[in-house]
């Protein structure tokens, strides 16, 4: 085990004694909360590399499987769900109220502070970030406001014709399919038609079939 993580070792007990019981359990640097319907909650600490070793940052993300199912054709979550494989992903200090690419220090004398510090971040922050994204609806809605531009891929439309799909929307998931199928952007254009045929949805044409 490396310094940096022996290092991290009181913050995520500290993250943890606040975490627990707001519904979240852990598994090494990452937290996991399930919400009803599939939706999962994930924060986790990344570890600083090269340029920022022995710093680290945290991450927050919202799991969907229907967007897993369209994207990655995986059919059943994974037990325990690693940020990347989130489609919604922010860090942490983009959601202070000054955002930055927040990176706090592993330094063991200042250690019990960065605790703190990281804690009263989560739990003011993130948290509320989370929870407002806990329910579809609520998370269409702000998707289709373009609140969540920041937070998601340039594939954005295809994923969120899966969740327009997932809760009964089929005719607007078709749109955006067909859409996107036709678009630009040709990597884009065949997610669209992947996300379609697993998705059990009418396969948009390609852009020179359209």
């Amino acid at each position: 085990m490396t310094s940096s993580r022996r290092n991290a070792d009181p913050i995520l007990a500290e993250l943890r004694h606040s975490l627990v019981p707001l519904g979240f359990t852990r598994r090494g640097r990452t937290f996991n909360r399930a919400i009803p319907g599939g939706l999962v909650h994930v924060l986790d600490l990344q570890l600083g590399a090269t340029i920022a070793y022995g710093k680290f940052t945290a991450n927050v993300a919202v799991f969907l499987p229907e967007v897993a199912l369209a994207l990655a054709g995986i059919d059943h979550p994974p037990a325990f769900v690693r940020e990347p494989d989130c489609e919604i992903r922010a860090r942490l200090g983009k959601l202070l109220p000054q955002p930055i690419d927040r990176w706090w220090s592993l330094d063991p004398p200042s250690i019990k502070l960065v605790a703190a510090e990281l804690r009263d971040a989560v739990l003011d922050h993130g948290i509320p970030f989370l929870n407002g994204l806990s329910d579809r609806q609520e998370i269409i809605e702000r998707w289709q406001a373009g609140l969540l531009d920041r937070f998601t891929p340039p594939r954005r439309n295809v994923s969120l014709a899966a969740i327009l799909h997932r809760v009964g929307n089929t005719a607007s998931a078709n749109l955006i399919l067909h859409q996107e199928s036709v678009g630009p952007n040709q990597n884009i254009g065949r997610l669209a038609r992947i996300a379609a045929s697993r998705l059990g949805l009418t396969v948009p044409p390609r852009q020179k079939d359209a």
